[in-house]
């Protein structure tokens, strides 16, 4: 589909469940399921065109839709497919991707239920659960030295899991990828996004940022560690 059709799917489906009542009949539950889909759809669309401060927004909505119908089995597949790829879009907002994740393992558990298998996914869920519930607590701690935050090799600076970070980030991606908007997507160009966003961020939010390239001094960076910017 194109953007515009993506999007207009969107805005008909919020349309269809506006001021609807969701009940066990078929019509409720395929308008909830669709606008669903539509946010995971629009979501992809934002990751692949660089309008990442979108997203987030586009994960809670789809949480509304999708979270009252996890009790339907017919529709626990659809669903597990659908939260699999939003969450393949979030990212640098650690609140958001935790309940995504949570939703997933609930949905993986329905389906173990259902047909009496355990899925070895469960346990990678589980584990990586714990490790975001724990990041996140101690940031709301304020026990940023305490926190590991090491992935594939590659640290990251810890404010990133602050509430604070969460509700600047955003902003701060916009208005970098505007100041950016005619410098070509090279190998290099992550690390001239990574160097305007911490001005940013020190300028207009007074947030000091480390970037990857400060904190991962002798590490190269490649495209599939970053994947919303071209690396």
């Amino acid at each position: 589909m194109k953007n515009e059709e993506i999007r207009k799917e969107l805005d008909e489906a919020r349309q269809a469940v506006g001021g609807m009542e969701l009940t066990g009949h078929s019509n409720t539950l395929d308008a909830w399921l669709r606008a669903a889909k539509a946010c995971v759809s629009v979501a992809e669309k934002d990751l692949a065109e660089e309008h990442v401060w979108e997203i987030p927004s586009l994960a809670k909505e789809f949480m509304q839709y999708a979270e009252p119908l996890e009790g339907y089995d017919h529709l626990l597949n659809e669903l597990y497919c659908a939260v699999r790829r939003i969450s393949d879009t979030v990212f640098e907002h650690p609140r958001i991707k935790l309940r995504l994740l949570e939703f997933r393992l609930l949905i993986v558990n329905r389906i173990e239920c259902m047909t009496g298998y355990e899925l070895s996914e469960s346990e990678d869920l589980t584990e990586e659960i714990y490790g975001y519930s724990r990041k996140i607590a101690l940031a709301d701690k304020g026990e940023l030295d305490n926190m590991e935050t090491v992935t594939d090799g590659y640290g990251r600076d810890p404010i990133e899991w602050t509430q604070r970070w969460e509700e600047v980030v955003d902003e701060a991606n916009k208005e970098t990828f505007a100041a950016l908007a005619d410098t070509p997507r090279t190998p290099g160009f992550c690390v001239r996004f990574w160097q305007e966003r911490a001005k940013i961020l020190s300028t207009r939010f007074a947030l000091t940022w480390r970037t990857p390239v400060e904190i991962n001094p002798d590490k190269k960076f490649e495209y599939e560690k970053y994947p919303f910017i071209a690396c």
